[in-house]
């Protein structure tokens, strides 16, 4: 397994924020972990494409609030809110 650490700057609402991005790759996906080693955070569409799972976002809508946040996340269209499970969900 490759890690890469990629650090990454986006704007929120005018605001400037900082990410410490650590990119797992697994099975050939990249894997993005987002927050800190304590609370990682893992978009939910590169856990839906890792396992197969076509509809995330549905999958998803009946977990518990710990397991599942949602952030401002860069797309290929801009700045957009995006799902995220917590490490929590993996236990």
């Amino acid at each position: 397994m490759k890690v890469i650490f990629k650090p990454k700057i986006i704007y929120y609402f005018g605001l400037k924020i900082k990410l410490q991005i650590i990119v797992k790759q697994f099975n050939g996906l990249d894997i993005q972990v987002y927050g800190t080693y304590e609370d990682p955070l893992f978009k939910a569409k590169d856990v839906g494409d890792l396992l197969g799972i076509d509809q995330i976002r549905k999958t998803i809508q009946n977990l518990d609030e710990e397991d599942k946040v949602i952030k401002p996340g860069n797309t290929v269209t801009g700045l957009q809110e995006q799902w995220f499970l917590t490490g929590r969900w993996f236990i």
